[in-house]
């Protein structure tokens, strides 16, 4: 859903007297003939005689939300204390950015249990590690740095690896993800893993030929879905395997 922007629907602040539920919706009458809004809670903030008025925004798919807060007779875009330096619809936006990206983590891990367990590169095994997932591409240059950085990981974690390749980065990217997973399937040594991956994510490695178009567009089908949960916003990216619930 396209953020929706409120702060030109409201002056510095509006007379409303005892606000009701269906005054502070009067609001929004008009503003959208597809958003559909509904007061989710109305909580008072502590220490304040303001309360702060969670509402929801829906297209029927989809939801989010803005914060509005009143002193009973104006209502306000935002509350912002000055002696302590705090503006509440900031503290409201973080939180919500928080909860979003959760839930983006939550789906992610969902994907994953879904994804064929050889289209996931999984180096170390140690029982006493936590488990990390790494989403890279190997025509990535930061990727590349990173890569260079991999023994270090793993002296802390093990790692399950999910070759990611941008969008921007074509067909090529996507053939040589494929050429790793082909060719480390059947390894057992994560030095051997570790080779091949530096062999494609080189800045001068080929792009593989012998890769049908079928195959390309399975896997790309599958990255698109990764991006699409919101929580791999680019790369490369990792996350600990319990954030993900996995």
């Amino acid at each position: 859903m396209k953020k929706i922007v409120i702060a030109s629907l409201l002056s510095s602040g509006m007379l409303f007297g005892s606000l009701s539920d269906s005054e502070i919706l009067e609001i929004f009458e008009g503003s959208s003939a597809t958003i559909k809004y509904s007061i989710e809670s109305r909580n008072n903030l502590p220490n304040t005689n303001y309360e702060e008025i969670k509402i929801k925004m829906s297209d029927g798919k989809n939801s989010a939300y803005t914060v509005l807060y009143s002193d009973g007779n104006y209502i306000f875009p935002d509350i912002i204390d000055v002696k302590n330096k705090i503006s509440y619809l900031a503290n409201f936006e973080n939180e919500q950015a928080k909860i979003a990206l959760e839930n983006a983590a939550k789906s992610l891990g969902k994907l994953i249990k879904t994804m064929p367990k050889n289209s996931i590169i999984s180096i170390g095994n140690d029982k006493n590690k936590e488990t990390k997932y790494l989403f890279t591409d190997p025509d990535c240059p930061y990727c590349r740095q990173d890569l260079e950085l991999i023994e270090n990981k793993l002296k802390n974690s093990n790692l399950k690896i999910i070759l990611s390749p941008v969008s921007s980065h074509g067909i090529a990217a996507i053939k040589k993800s494929i050429a790793i997973l082909n060719e480390t399937k059947n390894l057992n040594d994560d030095t051997s893993k570790i080779k091949i991956l530096r062999s494609y994510f080189s800045s001068d490695a080929k792009i593989p030929q012998n890769i049908s178009d079928k195959k390309v567009d399975e896997y790309k089908a599958q990255v698109d879905k990764i991006f699409d949960t919101g929580a791999v916003r680019g790369v490369p990216a990792i996350f600990n395997a319990k954030d993900l619930g996995l």
